[in-house]
């Protein structure tokens, strides 16, 4: 009886600790209840970009497709995930159309100490065609090199190293009417500088651009073949998104030749609108999240724009018009204050694509027209000494690469 006693409660305990592993066991095998779905979200939309895609597309930029395929922030599904307006970059053109402001563009972007090593290679070529009036004809293959990189930065201040070489191999057997020199083979621009940028305390950001480089067909022939550059501006915050801009540059080859004062107010109204309106002009529109319109001027005649269409994220088509010159210093001349002068304008097409966020390549294809080259102080040929060359199609190919 005693030992009865003593196993009863232990048998109790056994009885009801096999019953409750007996249920946990059940409910272990159990199917788990399905986890609620997640709720589908758009993905934002890419940007669109060197800048010319932010340098990011610097593409229409390209020079003329900064296209700068760089990235912008203007993403429109997700308004509270726009960067707040002083650390977004300003309107900028692709790298298949460069800003007509220069390599000093990059130094209107607000965000400093952000910058990443950048190397740029294009190649134009355009196929022989009749030189007017003379019995001969003219083809030309152009190829650009352009470096930059960061010396140091921080938070609030930035130095950065930029190099640029220019080449252009003319095979023609024209002459330069009323002339003691003859039609140039190869024309030369190295140019190799320093920008320096600084944000303020209160917002403010102020910065500057010099180089020192060569544009002759003899680069660095003599003193007068050498080029001295310098830019500067001055960035004002107004309210949320707008600013003031006052700046100064200087190029030796460009169409005025001496330092030009420009002020411009920055209208930044929406993610689908930004406009820089003065000197220099610029102006980018999107109507949809696939399509931008972006266009830019500066004295006198150069006048730039393109419509780019997304197709892919990776991949984008793009049209455009380009109204450029150039400048030389030709090594033989006998007044060392002429410039040897070219013009031209160009309607193209082409494609880009974007293989990450490190490379991207363009090719484009077009008409080029309104083509012709002159000696002499001034932007109009006063002496007789212009060769107009007859329209024909062109092919170019860019490629852009970060780090």
């Amino acid at each position: 009886m005693g030992s009865f006693a003593l196993s009863k409660p232990w048998l109790q305990c056994s009885t009801a600790l096999a019953a409750l592993l007996a249920s946990a066991d059940i409910a272990g095998a159990q199917p788990a209840p399905p986890e609620p779905p997640v709720p589908a979200v758009k993905p934002l939309a890419d940007s669109v970009s060197s800048q010319p895609p932010s340098e990011p597309y610097r593409p229409l930029s390209g020079d003329r497709i900064d296209l700068n395929l760089q990235k912008t922030d203007f993403q429109t599904d997700a308004p509270s995930l726009v960067p707040p307006p002083d650390s977004a970059p300003l309107p900028t053109l692709s790298p298949a159309v460069d800003s007509p402001f220069g390599s000093a563009n990059g130094l209107f972007n607000t965000r400093v100490g952000q910058a990443v090593p950048r190397a740029t290679y294009s190649v134009l070529g355009i196929p022989s065609e009749p030189v007017k009036g003379q019995p001969t004809n003219l083809s030309v293959v152009r190829q650009d090199l352009s470096l930059s990189t960061p010396i140091w930065q921080c938070s609030t201040d930035e130095f950065t190293l930029n190099a640029h070489l220019h080449n252009e191999i003319i095979n023609t057997g024209a002459v330069l009417p009323n002339s003691t020199l003859g039609f140039p083979g190869t024309l030369w621009d190295a140019r190799l500088g320093v920008s320096y940028r600084h944000q303020f305390d209160n917002g403010w950001t102020a910065g500057t651009s010099v180089n020192v480089g060569s544009a002759s067909d003899k680069p660095f022939h003599s003193i007068h073949e050498i080029t001295e550059g310098v830019s500067a501006f001055l960035r004002i915050p107004q309210g949320e998104r707008n600013a003031w801009l006052f700046s100064i540059s200087y190029s030796p080859t460009a169409q005025v030749n001496f330092p030009i004062p420009m002020v411009a107010y920055i209208w930044w109204p929406s993610d689908y609108f930004r406009a820089q309106i003065g000197l220099p002009l610029q102006v980018m529109y999107r109507p949809t999240e696939d399509v931008t319109l972006e266009a830019s001027y500066m004295l006198l005649t150069s006048v730039r724009g393109q419509v780019i269409y997304r197709v892919a994220p990776q991949f984008r088509l793009h049209a455009g018009y380009d109204f450029s010159n150039e400048g030389f210093f030709l090594a033989e001349r006998l007044d060392t204050q002429e410039r040897f002068f070219s013009y031209e304008q160009r309607v193209s097409a082409g494609a880009q694509y974007t293989f990450n966020r490190h490379a991207s390549i363009d090719l484009s294809s077009g008409y080029v027209f309104g083509r012709y080259y002159f000696e002499g102080h001034s932007l109009h040929a006063t002496n007789g000494s212009r060769v107009d060359v007859e329209d024909g199609w062109f092919i170019g190919l860019r490629f852009v690469g970060r780090w």
